[in-house]
């Protein structure tokens, strides 16, 4: 029998065109004979839909496609499609009003629904706020396109979080059941894992383990189908697999691109005979750390742009690393033709500044445009003058400066319709180290869960072949540049202490006394914690930002801004 996954990208909301999607994978899988088609989690509405889960016509909408779909699918295959669900209880038992199921479709009906059973709240996922967990083991019968000598397959279906509560693996419970071993119990055949997981540095590795681990523990081949594409700041990568009963892993989807993988399941007690068919085998492509991140950040602002309807994105070249960076993702991601790099030179930028910047355009090829900010800062120096009276040049004279390129760039954004691009990195934003309402101005934050040092290691692996990056850039010391002979490190810590100790603080939840005693100096450590928390203002209004590690400053970081706890 054969199995497919449709690794689809969808957007959220575009119920219509994610059904076209689902129904043409459908058809492709059967003019391969496939019996059984594996979509992600909420692959009708898309993954996560958030508050348009409250408006009953979105709920209404799925439900009419998904009707829509079981007509129009093949006869001969099923499918089971990620998506919303009514809750009859929720009223009456004072439960959640929907469950976020899959919908198993044949022969033009809908033949049954699933529920998912662990609802994740930690991170990025809130599903509890909207959704009522299952309370059933999920499973059913598939009987085979041919025939041998078995009559049917036992399907056991789970989504996502589902798989991800074994004591076994992770030495804790952190819910009270577990689906997997309740299919295993069952009796169940294969099992199947329709997801929704974002990427995160290291994130796949761990995936693989989870399901070797339960493939191996309970003998049953798995199957791991997961979402693609971008929304807003959570990027999917993919990277759908398949473990047979020995956890072994048999065949692999591509990372960060749609996919359809087929794997035949052959009868009838050689359950790790689960082999892929297609040709070549569908092995996986080993890449390195810097790759998987490079290819995520180019498909969050390829998504990020095309679902929101941009074609063209400019940003503001400095001739510093950071907008260097950010400048070869937009060209790779919307092409070099449609990124447009604004320089905006002051009387204290190098002349270095100005020749990096114009190096890299030629290195990458996009459009540039060159506008001297020193008529708008002579301007504000004259209007602010009488209040400024008497008064030495300090920070917010520097940040008129960067205030006025933000205003620059708005200006060209809302004139053109390109989609501004904002260059700070996580190690600026973590501090404060950037201007709000000035380098802190755009749609879109492409860098902002990268380190300062990962930037560093990214620019170099881009270069790793031919000069990408300038590599004056990458050499010369960070500076932005607001006075004479300024560097960030008159400001900051050295980026590899300053990262070492955010890294600490804000992924790993140390207190200052843990940070200290690591070996950092106490003043050092106590300053970056005071600037960490003054600067929750600046981020609660920064654009979105692209994630890619465990804890990025977006909508899994919820902390107050009026707070002693840090400080």
């Amino acid at each position: 029998m054969k199995i497919a996954i449709a690794q689809l990208n969808p957007t959220i909301g575009d119920i219509i065109h994610n059904a076209q999607q689902i129904i043409t994978a459908a058809q492709q899988a059967a003019s391969q004979d496939v019996r059984l088609l594996l979509t992600p989690e909420l692959s009708l509405c898309g993954y996560p839909p958030r508050d348009l889960l409250l408006y009953p016509r979105f709920i209404d909408s799925m439900q009419q496609q998904l009707e829509a779909i079981a007509q129009q699918i093949p006869p001969d295959i099923a499918i089971l499609v990620g998506t919303v669900t009514e809750n009859p209880h929720a009223h009456s038992q004072g439960q959640k009003p929907l469950y976020n199921s899959i919908a198993l479709l044949e022969a033009g009906e809908i033949k049954q629904i699933f529920h998912k059973r662990l609802l994740p709240t930690y991170d990025v996922f809130d599903e509890d706020r909207y959704f009522q967990p299952g309370n059933h083991s999920n499973s059913f019968n598939l009987t085979p396109n041919h025939l041998h000598s078995r009559g049917e397959y036992r399907i056991g279906v789970t989504v996502c979080e589902d798989l991800w509560n074994d004591e076994t693996f992770w030495g804790k419970r952190s819910y009270e059941i577990n689906p997997i071993a309740d299919l295993a119990q069952s009796g169940v055949d294969i099992i199947v894992n329709l997801s929704a997981s974002p990427y995160s540095v290291g994130k796949q590795q761990l995936r693989e383990k989870i399901l070797s681990h339960a493939a191996t523990r309970y003998q049953i081949p798995i199957l791991y189908a997961n979402q693609v594409g971008a929304n807003d700041d959570l990027i999917f990568d993919g990277n759908s697999f398949v473990c047979n009963s020995k956890g072994e892993i048999v065949s692999h989807a591509k990372s960060f691109d749609s996919d359809l993988v087929v794997i035949e399941f052959n009868p009838p007690k050689k359950k790790d005979n689960l082999i892929p068919i297609t040709s070549p085998p569908r092995e996986k492509t080993e890449i390195s750390q810097e790759e998987a991140i490079f290819s995520a950040l180019v498909l969050g602002v390829k998504d990020y742009a095309r679902k929101c309807g941009f074609t063209k994105a400019l940003l503001g070249l400095s001739g510093g690393i950071d907008s260097s960076l950010v400048a070869a993702i937009a060209s790779e991601a919307l092409g070099c033709d449609n990124v447009l790099g604004v320089l905006m030179p002051s009387p204290y930028s190098s002349d270095h500044s100005i020749t990096d910047a114009v190096a890299l355009v030629n290195n990458l090829g996009i459009n540039s445009h060159k506008i001297s900010i020193e008529a708008a800062m002579q301007a504000y120096d004259t209007l602010l003058e009488p209040l400024f009276a008497g008064t030495e040049f300090g920070v917010a004279e520097e940040n008129i400066q960067s205030r006025i390129r933000g205003n620059i760039l708005m200006a060209i954004a809302n004139k053109f319709g390109y989609l501004l691009l904002s260059t700070g990195n996580k190690s600026e934003m973590a501090v404060g180290y950037c201007t709000l309402y000035g380098d802190m101005n755009g749609g879109l934050a492409v860098i902002a869960d990268v380190p300062k040092t990962k930037v560093f290691d990214l620019c170099r692996w881009l270069n790793r072949e031919q000069e990408v990056i300038p590599v004056n850039v990458i050499n010369k010391p960070p500076s932005a540049e607001l006075k004479p002979g300024q560097k960030d490190q008159d400001s900051l810590p050295p980026y590899e202490i300053l990262d070492d100790i955010l890294d600490r603080i804000v992924c790993q939840h140390q207190s200052e006394v843990q940070v200290i005693e690591s070996g950092f100096d106490a003043e050092v450590v106590k300053k970056v914690m005071k600037l960490l928390a003054r600067a929750e203002f600046k981020r609660r209004q920064a654009p979105p930002g692209l994630k890619i590690t465990d804890r990025a400053f977006g909508t899994g970081w919820r902390m107050p801004i009026a707070s002693k706890w840090l400080t």
